[in-house]
């Protein structure tokens, strides 16, 4: 045997030697104790959590990929050839600022010119017939004015008829007595044709003048329908040289919101027509997720006031494919669903996240959540008032809870047992439950305790 195994061999004898003293030492030491320490080593030991009866919000757990709160297809909205603009990529940033495309605008300046030209033409037309309706307007006036002065005349001449009808009558009357010569026959004869001739010219006259008025009222209503007229076709001008220049703005191709590009369609120097996709873009600044509340939950939903107020409750991102590590605040409910989805028996939620951006306007990288993460969502439904979380592990065998009261002695504590509790609902951290009125604070054994029995005396180890 070698020198080396010779000392190995002699120093394990002297440990089991040295072993057998101490332990022989320990049993006479316990012997020797006394009896209230004795008591107190005998006792189990458990560790206890500290609980008390609070309201703890339900929550609930779906899952669903994150999506960008905006997709959209840039379509041309004019024909024309495309220029060269920004060059574009599937993965490019672009913001608002940026000139994604440009549409040759050669066509729509020339149409805008020549609209311009027509609208000028058309008012110096209407000026003129402004003018025109004016003359009309006064001769019109006067018209009527002439009128009423061949009313008066065509009045006083006949009058000036009839006294001389009547004076020739007497005439003829005494010429046939053979009392006034032929000669003065014959003069009121003549003077009766004359009175009768000035009539007659003063009723055509007054006919001219209403014939006059009409003509004159005719040219001035049918000036003012062409002056209308005109002033409309002005304005259907000025609406498509306000379209045409919408047009000449839509030319210039923007988004209104920082994207991504996911595909382009065309190329420069390629001829479009209205309609045309260009290229297909997504937001970066926010996302949403379209996740579902099964019907098991429904309970907690109609409980709480989610449906009136979303925006009150808290909701919670955690990223799966990162075990749960990577989290994301700042999300809201945007929005839920009309009705329940039959096929799938719960209720449609949208939640949505703006990612928050640096003091340069830039994304903040690591709080980005990003188009296609699959995400785990936790959403508040409400708070289950006067409950208990129970941790998973202080929950013992045959669905039992264990907790210690104080006997007055603060050495002694007496072991109860709680086996009739309400299960309201499985948290992450363990289960919400609600015990009996009178339990309002409990020192809840937070361990598994298999040799457990109620009355027993126990020790505390650690009170959490």
């Amino acid at each position: 045997m070698s020198p080396n195994r010779v000392f190995v061999f002699i120093l394990s004898l002297i440990t089991l030697v040295l072993s057998g003293l101490f332990a022989s030492y320990l049993i006479r030491s316990k012997q020797t104790l006394p009896p209230r320490l004795q008591e107190a080593l005998s006792k189990p030991v458990v560790s206890v959590v500290t609980l008390q009866s609070q309201d703890h919000p339900i929550n609930v757990y779906c899952y669903g990929t994150a999506i960008a709160e905006k997709t959209v297809t840039l379509s041309a909205a004019v024909p024309g050839k495309i220029l060269e603009a920004e060059e574009l990529y599937p993965g490019k940033d672009v913001s608002p600022d940026d000139l994604l495309f440009q549409i040759e605008k050669t066509k729509i300046d020339f149409a805008i010119r020549q609209l311009t030209l027509e609208q000028k033409d058309l008012t110096l037309q209407r000026k003129g017939l402004e003018i025109r309706c004016g003359i009309l307007n006064a001769q019109v006036q006067n018209a009527k004015e002439q009128y009423e002065l061949n009313v008066e005349a065509l009045k006083s001449q006949t009058s000036n008829y009839q006294i001389e009808m009547q004076l020739f009558n007497k005439t003829k009357t005494l010429f046939e007595q053979k009392n006034i010569s032929n000669t003065e026959y014959l003069r009121r004869e003549a003077s009766l044709r004359s009175a009768e001739q000035a009539f007659i010219n003063a009723k055509q006259e007054l006919e001219g003048a209403e014939d006059s008025i009409s003509q004159l009222e005719l040219s001035l209503t049918t000036a003012s329908i062409d002056k209308e007229q005109i002033l409309n076709n002005i304005e259907v001008l000025g609406v498509k040289i306000e379209d045409l220049k919408d047009d000449r703005e839509k030319s210039d191709v923007r988004v209104d919101f920082p994207a991504e590009v996911i595909a382009t369609h065309v190329y420069d120097s390629q001829e479009v027509s209205v309609g045309t996709k260009l290229a297909d873009v997504r937001s970066t600044d926010g996302v949403e997720i379209h996740v579902n509340i099964p019907d098991n939950n429904f309970r907690w939903l109609y409980a709480g006031d989610l449906l009136e107020n979303p925006n009150d409750h808290p909701v919670r991102i955690r990223l799966v494919n990162d075990r749960f590590h990577k989290r994301f605040s700042n999300a809201w409910i945007k929005s839920t669903g009309e009705g329940l989805n039959i096929p799938t028996r719960s209720l449609p939620l949208v939640v949505g996240r703006k990612n928050p951006r640096d003091e340069v306007g830039q994304i903040i990288a690591k709080d980005e959540l990003k188009p296609g993460m699959y995400c785990e969502v936790l959403v508040e439904l409400c708070k289950a008032k006067n409950s208990f979380l129970i941790p998973y592990e202080a929950i013992q065998e045959h669905q039992r809870l264990f907790y210690v009261t104080m006997d007055g002695d603060e050495d002694t504590m007496t072991l109860s047992i709680i086996d009739d509790f309400e299960i309201l609902h499985e948290e992450e951290d363990g289960l919400i439950v609600r015990l009996p009125d009178h339990y309002q604070h409990l020192l809840l054994v937070s361990h598994a305790f298999k040799k457990g029995k109620a009355g027993m005396l126990v020790t505390i180890d650690k009170l959490e």
